[in-house]
């Protein structure tokens, strides 16, 4: 074998760039694996005495695996081999791609091993977390025909839950870090810089904390409420990747008893991540060593064996253009989110409105106001920061804002507070202050004093669905359906001659909310305002499961595999999500006929479309739909401050 132990704990997510191992063989084939995953394609040449003669750099694919693949092989053209390769495909979107092409497939169940062995042959454990699944093989070996063979005498794998995966440490790392690392550097950099942030905060980290639990989607939703109650990113993160940790304890090695004097060895994108690695050594109590080119294990395994297996299929790269029409045919699709747009009542805002900052100010009632008291409402949400400020006189609008909170809830609130004294200086009075939202109690406890006239305090904490209707019945008293998603939560609330009939709020799954779509939204390179265009653009919409968020995700990938179109995929990203919902949130509940479209994801015109599409109901999107339940908390407020003053 030819290859070299070469990795790097100063940059435990820097990929490594290799050069050519070897001299390339003037005679013989060359077994060329990829590992098409559902985040990067990972690829390997392996020569015919069965040596390594390159690992390509690991390439995060954006939804494009076709043209990682091409970059390789154009590399492999240049140095005269593309009559002498027999390629080879495995990994989530491997089958596809090798039934298109006339390449041989293998299942990662097989091609992990194989590569982790040839790598490491003295160790007897793999432990393997990869973008999505995880895995876990006790490897040994047979004498076959007098041949040394790879034995695999047990393994195991992870459930769908996505509770231990890279693509968790992926998402948060976009949602923590994107506005903090430079656009300038390209994609596959940008990606690196964001791990490598993590990594640096989590070993600065000086509290644990217990994040979350098997699902992903509970853990990041639990790691956005800590965020929210003031915990800092630094502990949220390395209490994150020990979750992984355990959670691949859980979830893929179980009740076994694995023997410490052997030797294990981790692979997989995730095995980057030194913290990890240490913490999987304390929850399995076992030495773990790091693979050489451990992201690129499958990728090695699929070449060993299209070598072991005599691979004579001759590679057709036209197959790349027109990937399995049979997979594409087997997609249900329904009507375009464009042909419900009459569907949808968006009522305009007839105020007017100055901007400034983060903030909107109407100069004219400020200017006009005969009291200088007023009412403020905050909300304190999972992914954005609200307030409005009303008049305590007559309750209209004197200001509101909005910022991302970017899991740094007191540095958001400071921010809008900021912008207001600097258009307000000290010309207002506020009387009265309510909090809600998931950092309502945290800014209570923070921003709340005794007033220096020695009564209680006016400031208060109101739950969000309360806020929420009193929001939006102060603008349209007839409103008896509140369709509400935030960045976290999910709500449902029926009145019934004016009084709350039903309400009730997601407990930990986020499956339908504004984090997990904006999640999918990033993963194709979009934001919320390309994302409405280019779901409206959609001639049709794919239909995905929308049972479960982590379900939805995994579908919402395989669209992108299969080289569909980003309208389609924006289109099903907004169905799908907005689908788990209707479907699985709201259910059979009875709706009525004055509904209210609330939160900041309905602040898109394509999310509005795929709730009229899945209700084929009339929708409502009320001006400041995004801001009720800061209203309802000024408006609260005030109530409490008029019944205070009668006392």
């Amino acid at each position: 074998m030819c290859f070299k132990c070469f990795y790097s704990n100063q940059n435990p997510f820097k990929p490594i760039l290799l050069q050519n191992l070897m001299s390339y063989s003037e005679s013989g084939f060359y077994h060329l694996g990829f590992d098409v995953g559902t985040e990067r394609v990972h690829s390997a040449l392996i020569d015919e005495e069965g040596a390594l003669s390159r690992v390509y750099p690991s390439r995060n694919h954006f939804g494009n695996p076709s043209s990682v693949i091409n970059d390789v092989l154009n590399d492999a053209r240049e140095n005269g081999l593309e009559e002498k390769l027999r390629i080879s495909f495995t990994g989530s979107g491997g089958e596809i791609f090798a039934d298109s092409t006339n390449s041989t497939f293998f299942h990662d169940t097989v091609t992990i091993p194989s590569g982790a062995s040839y790598l490491s042959p003295s160790a007897s454990y793999v432990f393997h977390i990869g973008a999505k699944d995880p895995y876990f093989f006790e490897t040994s070996s047979i004498n076959l025909n007098e041949k040394l063979r790879l034995y695999i005498p047990d393994s195991s794998t992870g459930t769908k839950c996505g509770g231990g995966s890279g693509m968790l440490i992926t998402k948060q790392c976009r949602r923590f870090f994107e506005n903090e690392v430079p656009f300038e550097v390209d994609p596959q950099a940008h990606i690196e810089l964001m791990y490598q942030k993590a990594y640096e905060l989590a070993i600065q980290a000086d509290k644990e904390l217990d994040v979350g639990g098997r699902c992903g989607v509970v853990i990041q939703s639990d790691m956005i409420h800590l965020q929210n109650s003031g915990e800092q990113i630094k502990n949220i993160i390395r209490g994150m990747f020990e979750r992984v940790a355990r959670n691949y304890k859980t979830d893929v090695i179980r009740v076994r008893s694995l023997d410490p004097e052997k030797l294990g060895v981790m692979t997989g994108g995730v095995a980057s991540n030194e913290y990890i690695l240490r913490m999987l050594r304390k929850h399995l109590d076992l030495p773990i060593e790091l693979s050489p080119y451990h992201s690129s294990v499958g990728a090695i395994g699929a070449a060993l064996k299209s070598r072991e297996s005599g691979s004579s299929s001759i590679f057709i790269s036209s197959g790349l253009d027109t990937i399995l029409k049979s997979e594409k045919e087997g997609i249900s699709y329904v009507e375009p989110l464009s042909s419900v747009l009459s569907k949808i009542n968006i009522v305009d805002d007839i105020d007017d409105f100055e901007k400034y900052k983060n903030l909107s100010i109407s100069r004219s009632r400020f200017s006009n106001l005969l009291n200088p008291q007023v009412v403020m409402g905050v909300d304190g949400g999972s992914t954005t920061t609200k307030t409005v400020v009303l008049s305590a006189e007559n309750l209209e609008t004197i200001a509101s804002g909005i910022t991302s909170t970017h899991g740094k809830p007191l540095e958001a609130a400071q921010l809008l507070f900021g912008q207001m004294r600097e258009v307000f200086k000290d010309s207002v009075d506020i009387r009265a202050v309510a909090y809600t939202g998931s950092s309502g109690s945290f800014y209570h406890k923070l921003f709340t004093k005794p007033s220096n006239n020695g009564h209680a305090s006016m400031d208060l904490i109101k739950d969000e669905i309360t806020c929420h209707a009193y929001g939006v019945k102060h603008f349209r008293q007839d409103v008896d359906t509140i369709f509400e998603l935030g960045g976290q939560d999910a709500k449902f609330t029926v009145f019934n001659n004016g009084s709350v009939k039903k309400s009730k709020m997601n407990l930990s799954c986020m499956a339908g909310t504004g984090q997990t779509m904006e999640n999918m939204m990033k993963m194709i390179g979009l934001n919320y305002d390309t994302f409405e265009e280019y779901a409206l653009r959609a001639t049709r919409t794919p239909v995905v499961d929308d049972t479960c968020g982590v379900f939805t995700e995994a579908a919402i990938a395989k669209l992108i595999t299969l080289g569909l179109p980003k309208e389609e995929i924006a289109a099903a990203i907004a169905y799908g999500f907005i689908g788990g919902y209707v479907n699985k949130f709201v259910g059979n509940e009875s709706t009525g006929n004055c509904i209210s479209a609330q939160g900041g994801p309905f602040n898109n015109r394509a999310c509005l479309a795929a709730l009229a599409l899945h209700t084929n109901k009339q929708i409502n999107a009320f001006p400041h739909r995004q801001l009720f339940g800061a209203y309802g908390a000024a408006l609260i407020a005030h109530q409490s401050l008029q019944e205070s003053l009668k006392e």
